[in-house]
């Protein structure tokens, strides 16, 4: 004779597996729902960039700053912290690419004060170090944007063994200051960084870089009066 369990009994083992049953179905809807949405701001974030690039000489990234405004809302929604990140990075170069520079600075610096979130942080403070002080130094504020390389050079240097991408900041850097102190006159203080980047350039086999760095020495040594 089939007897049913009685009421009490099915209650108790409704409660016990209904958490693990309806646990899993919402973290796996949760799961579906972010990776939509990660998809989502990806793409996004594609096209902003393929549309800065194809409008930039027109100086009009109005519509490539909507589309990482757009993707930066998604981002915030689902808790994607790394579509923050691109999108803040990605909104700061299209103002600064436009002569927006303090639109531009105002995004960099949230980018930067983001970085606790990242999962690339060391990069990412790097990114936003150095394009920040490129701002100032497209603006003609060398000292300002000497004071940012030497930020990116600290902290570069500290990971440079440990983080794939490093020695790119750290020879960029060399150049930039290098550069910077050029436009103040400072030209032994250049060389010294000039000649750190050409060395790193050399052992790393980075022949673009190498030539960048080339000419500004060769700029230095034209305004010291050796050319």
């Amino acid at each position: 004779m089939n007897r049913k369990c009685p009421l009490i009994v099915r209650i108790f083992f409704f409660h016990l597996i209904w958490p693990f049953v309806y646990g899993e179905n919402l973290q796996a809807k949760e799961e579906r729902s972010f990776n939509e949405g990660r998809m989502q701001v990806l793409e996004l974030v594609k096209k902003a960039t393929i549309r800065h690039h194809n409008t930039i000489d027109d100086h009009h990234t109005d519509s490539s700053i909507l589309l990482f405004k757009s993707a930066l809302k998604i981002s915030r929604d689902i808790g994607y912290n790394n579509g923050v990140q691109y999108c803040y990075m990605g909104i700061g170069i299209s103002y600064s690419e436009s002569g927006m520079y303090d639109s531009a600075l105002v995004w960099f610096r949230k980018a930067l004060n983001y970085t606790v979130f990242s999962n690339f942080r060391l990069e990412d403070i790097l990114r936003a170090l150095v394009n920040i002080g490129d701002v100032y130094l497209y603006q003609g504020k060398y000292n300002e944007a000497i004071l940012f390389y030497l930020q990116v050079l600290e902290t570069a240097e500290f990971g440079a063994l440990k983080t794939r991408g490093t020695p790119d900041f750290l020879i960029r850097t060399y150049n930039n200051i290098g550069s910077a102190l050029l436009q103040i006159n400072e030209h032994d203080r250049a060389l010294t960084f000039l000649n750190k980047g050409l060395v790193l350039a050399r052992n790393i086999n980075l022949p673009e870089q190498e030539a960048f760095i080339l000419n500004n020495i060769a700029k230095v040594h034209w305004k010291q009066g050796e050319h």
